[in-house]
């Protein structure tokens, strides 16, 4: 005969690694948004990230990661904040109770997205051509310009009926010449 014994109190055990890690990029690339599923018995999650794929996270060692943030259960989502847009990183979590840390989840990838354009100008050197330059964004492979002659809707590069054409420039080229423009009209211009 056998007899088992179990207990319904977490605290004994080491917390049970997070699965089904994601990772989505929020806004100008210096934020990503990372989330898990729960796991039972956790009193905190930890994430960590880094830019370097070849060495795997080791929460215990600071220098295999760039950072680190901490959310309280039952929260199962936490923003890695001040990256470098352009760039991949790995990320992991770990979840935490009183009988300490669960190893760390399956590491993800992703590519921040590219820094925002700033500093657009543009000049018309004639009646039908406008000529634009920007500042380089950290991590852009290419550039989309967007225009428009109805200056009262704003341009939304995710909705063709907001902007009239568009053209895609390669980096690191930071200016473009458009051509073919009605002379005398105001245009508005987002890239």
């Amino acid at each position: 005969n056998y007899t088992v014994y179990w207990s319904t109190d977490n605290s004994s055990f080491t917390a049970i690694s997070p699965d089904n890690l994601t990772a989505a990029n929020v806004g100008d690339g210096t934020s990503v948004n990372v989330s898990w599923n729960a796991a039972n018995g956790v009193d905190n999650y930890t994430i960590y990230w880094t830019d370097d794929s070849s060495t795997p996270i080791d929460p215990s060692n600071p220098s295999t990661y760039d950072g680190s943030t901490t959310v309280t259960a039952p929260t199962t989502s936490a923003t890695a904040t001040g990256l470098t847009p352009g760039t991949n990183y790995d990320f992991t979590v770990v979840a935490t109770n009183s009988a300490g840390p669960s190893s760390p989840a399956t590491e993800v990838n992703l590519l921040t997205n590219p820094g925002v354009p700033t500093g657009l100008t543009a000049t018309s050197p004639s009646d039908s051509q406008i000529d634009l330059t920007w500042n380089a964004s950290t991590g852009a492979s290419s550039y989309t310009v967007y225009w428009t002659a109805n200056t009262g809707t704003p341009i939304n590069p995710n909705d063709n009926t907001t902007y009239s054409g568009s053209t895609t420039i390669s980096a690191p080229v930071t200016s473009t010449s458009l051509t073919g423009l009605s002379a005398g009209s105001s245009y508005d211009f987002v890239v």
